[in-house]
């Protein structure tokens, strides 16, 4: 199936396109690169530059053959070996699994649809239709039964269709089904219009008219439209002697346009259909005259939001302009990494931020962003004569004819802008008369028209831009007017028309305003003048609107000239003082429109000088900025200043202070600039030159991704293992920490693929932390060890790739259980075995209480009966607890003989039997 993407239009955007399967397959895919390696390169369309995604990457298999989103966001990728879930960083590969019935049933995945409830329906290779349920993470399988007639009419499955009241429509190698969910029965609906056609029932698309009606194409039949309402059926087959039908009866994919406009794709090129005569117009994709004699093998397509149609061919990826109907090709070059992935493309997908997806043969997914920043790139590309003389780009300038001229590490490139064509000067060519092979760090044009070129070591050149004959001005050490130093750096004109230029160990030296004398003027640095240059290693010059002249120097600070005295004022850094300059490496210099200058250095960053105060405000990384090394610097119309850094290109409002960084991942070059090598052209275009070429773009068209992603948590670990659950992680409310798993993490994503190492995650764990905890890209885990029991609430959001926060939150209870000895139970059952301990002791207590006073009062008794006197009643008790009588005479205070007497006495009164009596007395009281 394939989408449009527009509601009431073709098939739902959850379908994917596709491409040829089954046995057919691998023949086309032959055909199709050898058609391919034959052909001619077609050039890029501007700046279309490719991203991959391959095996190397995660993906299971570089054979993509569908592609969807669904509707949490994630994208997923049937492929040769294997169903794909990705969410930007990583993938969940779904395969078959022995003996697992709930495993998806085949390796090779050819169709996936999400219908309205959230289902995923997948068609494979030899495996029958797959129901896919999101909630439980598991697969049904539907497969073909030679004894059921309501059985799947075959087990290769091309074609998925859900019909606007909810009726899925399987395509497959043996017909039409129609599926009754309920149930899980299948109808056969034959499109066959005589029973010779029967080998012609091979699905391989369904679409739907706003009608209702249902438009199959079938490989081998050509196109059927069906009415399901009243059964009856059309069809639209190749007839050799009628150019206006059919092109072939092998179709491959359909598509209704915006506009109601049905394509077909076949194995010998794309037709458009006009619905109201049945006539066919067959639709190029080759230039004319490219293709001639060659059959255009058309397996897939799908339409943008823009109304532009893209197709999948055996001979890479072509583009319909929907204005002008323009057809674009873009093709894989070996030599080229952001060329398209390979030449024979199965698969198109536009996701909802309208970046396109491309499944090829052998190249795993290409990834194309229209809406990527729109830098322009001018570069070397092999294998392609048009273009950059030299990678390395050191300056631009752009003349009144709108040429614009390229200074690079080996000579001097002509671009006009208007043909789009390429020359080149020097590279060795060693013309009489011309540039040899230099160096060219820096490009002016005076007010004359003239352009002057400063290389590196071969000094300063005059070029005539219709001859290209040079005029050369070198150092001469016997002439103290000549140029001091042959490596010149920046060169500036001043209101009189005098050039100056920065040389790198000559200082600065002035040409006047006849320049052809070649008479140069040197300001140097002189050890016992403290007023001459700070340095002669010059980097950078400015000639602000006062006429003031400023140097940059490397190594010694910034200079300004004071032309009325003749001398040179410094500003250089200070440890002692942090409003001084922060680096005395000056790299380059600007006046903004404010009349404030902004010097950039080797490490301090952005420096900002206030002229009146004669103080310096500094902005460095720890503002914002993408590099304390700062190369050239640009202000666009709203007073934004553009800096090349060390690590790619910033943005700087002077206003907010704030900074946005760009880099590879937006669409420039790289990381790699060089110093001076920013230009601002008469139209207000910006040019900046580094390692990979040139980039050019608009400031105004480089606007904010508002794409708002969705944010999900991806993964639960517990010591460092995944966690298999009743559903998907993304779909829990709430998760069970036991006391044994002492360490857990959260993985979490934000599905904003336009450059997802950009995305940057805040997270919290409420009744942990109070505050939200920033990370990026590279670390989005949330680990947690060793909690406290209770009930905790995980949170974390996410911003797309230009920093724009999402309004939505993912969230998840995480109830951490006590271990068994703080448990509920265990502690009820503690305080009731407690309650009952504490009971019996008690009344223990009391039975040992009530006892003792029934034994004290028979004691009493007895020695009442047997007439023992109080004090012979108190030895008695003694003797009996085992005092000894010595003892009992020190305790009492009485002589041991009077002890021994009243011992006798108590003897003698109770007799023998009554000493037995009192024995089992003193021993009921327990007496210690």
């Amino acid at each position: 199936m394939t989408p449009t993407n527009r509601p009431g239009f073709g098939c739902p955007a959850q379908g994917a396109t596709r491409r040829e399967h089954t046995p057919f397959l691998l023949a086309f895919a032959a055909l199709a690169l050898a058609l391919g390696l034959s052909a001619p390169l077609f050039a890029q369309d501007g700046d279309a530059r490719f991203t991959h995604i391959e095996r190397r990457d995660g993906l299971s298999q570089n054979t993509v053959y569908s592609i969807i989103q669904d509707r949490n966001g994630f994208m997923w990728f049937g492929t040769e070996n294997g169903l794909n879930r990705y969410d930007g960083y990583s993938f969940t590969v779904f395969n078959p699994v022995a003996d697992d019935a709930a495993s998806i049933s085949h390796n090779t995945i050819l169709m996936q649809l999400e219908d309205r409830q959230g289902v995923i329906w997948i068609g494979t290779l030899n495996g029958g239709l797959n129901r896919y349920d999101p909630h439980n993470g598991k697969f049904s399988n539907y497969r073909h039964a030679a004894d059921r007639r309501d059985s799947l009419s075959n087990d290769i499955v091309g074609a998925i269709h859900e019909d606007r009241e909810g009726g899925l429509w399987i395509g497959t190698e043996g017909g039409l089904n129609r599926l009754d969910r309920a149930s899980g029965k299948f109808t056969l609906y034959p499109l066959a219009a005589t029973a010779a056609e029967d080998a012609s029932e091979r699905i391989h698309d369904i679409c739907e008219d706003p009608a209702g009606g249902l438009w199959i194409g079938r490989f081998g039949g050509g196109i059927t439209h069906l009415d399901p309402r009243s059964g009856r059926r059309v069809h639209y087959r190749h007839d050799p002697a009628d150019p206006t039908s059919l092109s072939s009866d092998n179709t491959q994919s359909l598509l209704l346009d915006h506009k109601g406009t049905l394509w077909v794709c076949t194995d010998d090129g794309l037709n458009r259909l006009d619905r109201d005569s049945g006539r066919f117009t067959r639709v190029p994709i080759l230039p004319p005259g490219t293709g001639a004699g060659r059959r255009e093998q058309v397996f897939t397509m799908a339409e943008d939001r823009s109304g532009g149609l893209w197709f999948g061919f055996a001979g890479g990826l072509a583009h319909r302009n929907a204005r002008t109907g323009k057809m674009t090709v873009y093709r894989n070059n070996p030599l080229d990494a952001g060329s398209l992935g390979g030449d024979v493309v199965f698969s198109i997908y536009e996701d909802r931020s309208g970046i396109l997806w491309v499944g090829t043969d052998t190249g795993g997914i290409s990834q194309f962003n229209p809406n990527r920043k729109k830098f322009s790139h001018y570069r070397v590309v092999p294998g392609q004569r048009n273009g950059l003389g030299s990678s390395i780009v050191h300056c631009a300038w752009e003349d009144p004819d709108r040429v614009l001229w390229i200074g690079t590490r080996d000579g001097l490139d002509r671009l006009d802008r208007t043909t789009g064509s390429f020359s080149h000067f020097g590279y060795g060519a060693g013309q009489p008369g011309g540039l040899g092979q230099v160096n060219v760090r820096c490009l002016r044009g005076d007010r004359a028209g003239r352009l002057w070129l400063g290389t590196n070591g071969h000094g300063l050149q005059l070029f005539d831009r219709r001859s290209g004959k040079v005029t050369v001005f070198r150092h001469d050490p016997a002439d103290p007017a000549s140029i001091s130093n042959d490596r010149v750096m920046a060169i500036a004109e001043d209101l009189d028309g005098a050039l100056w230029l920065a040389t790198y160990g000559g200082g600065v030296n002035r040409m006047e305003p006849n320049a052809g004398n070649g008479r140069f003027t040197r300001f140097q640095l002189d050890e016992n003048d403290p007023g001459s240059l700070g340095d002669d290693m010059t980097r950078a010059l400015l000639i602000d609107r006062t006429a003031t002249l400023w140097v940059g120097t490397y190594g010694n600070g910034l200079d300004r000239f004071d032309r009325a005295s003749g001398k040179f004022i410094h500003y250089r850094h200070n440890a002692s003082d942090p409003a001084s300059l922060n680096n005395d490496y000056i790299f380059c210099l600007h006046e903004d429109r404010n009349g404030v200058i902004w010097a950039g250095t080797l490490g301090g960053g952005l420096n900002r000088l206030d002229r009146e105060k004669g103080v310096f405000r500094h902005y460095t990384v720890a503002d914002g900025l993408a590099s304390n090394l700062v190369l050239s610097i640009l202000e666009d119309g709203t007073g934004n200043l553009w800096l090349t850094t060390g690590k790619g290109l910033s943005r700087f409002s002077p206003r907010e202070k704030r900074f946005r960084n760009y880099d590879a991942s937006d669409g420039i070059q790289g990381k790699e600039f060089f110093g001076g090598s920013a230009y601002a052209g008469p139209e207000g275009e910006f040019f900046i030159g580094g390692a990979d070429g040139l980039n050019a773009f608009f400031p105004q068209d480089i606007v904010a991704n508002t794409c708002v992603p969705p944010v999900h948590i991806t993964s639960f670990k517990v010591l460092n293992k995944e966690v298999a659950l009743a559903g998907p992680i993304w779909e829990a409310r709430e998760i069970v920490i036991r006391p044994q798993d002492t360490l857990f993490s959260l993985e979490f994503a934000a599905l904003d693929y336009t450059a997802p190492e950009k995305n940057r995650y805040a997270y919290k764990l409420e009744g942990l932390t109070r505050d939200w905890i920033e990370t990026d890209a590279r670390q989005r885990v949330a680990s947690f060890s060793t909690l406290s029991p209770g009930k905790y609430v995980f949170r974390v959001r996410g911003t797309n790739s230009d920093g724009l926060w999402s309004d939505h939150e993912a969230a998840l209870v995480i109830r951490v259980l006590p271990p068994w000895w703080r448990t509920g139970w265990f502690l009820s059952l503690l305080a009731i075995a407690s309650a009952l301990a504490a009971y019996e002791w008690n009344r223990t207590r009391i039975r040992r209480q009530a006892r003792r006073v029934r034994t004290e009062q028979a004691m009493e008794e007895l020695f009442d009966r047997c007439a023992v006197s109080p004090r012979e009643r108190e030895i008695a008790r003694l003797l009996l607890k085992g005092r000894t009588n010595k003892e009992i005479s020190e305790e009492l205070f009485i002589e041991l003989s009077t002890v021994k007497i009243h011992v006798h006495n108590v003897l003698r009164k109770l007799g023998v039997a009554n000493r037995t009596q009192l024995l089992r007395l003193l021993q009921n009281l327990q007496v210690k």
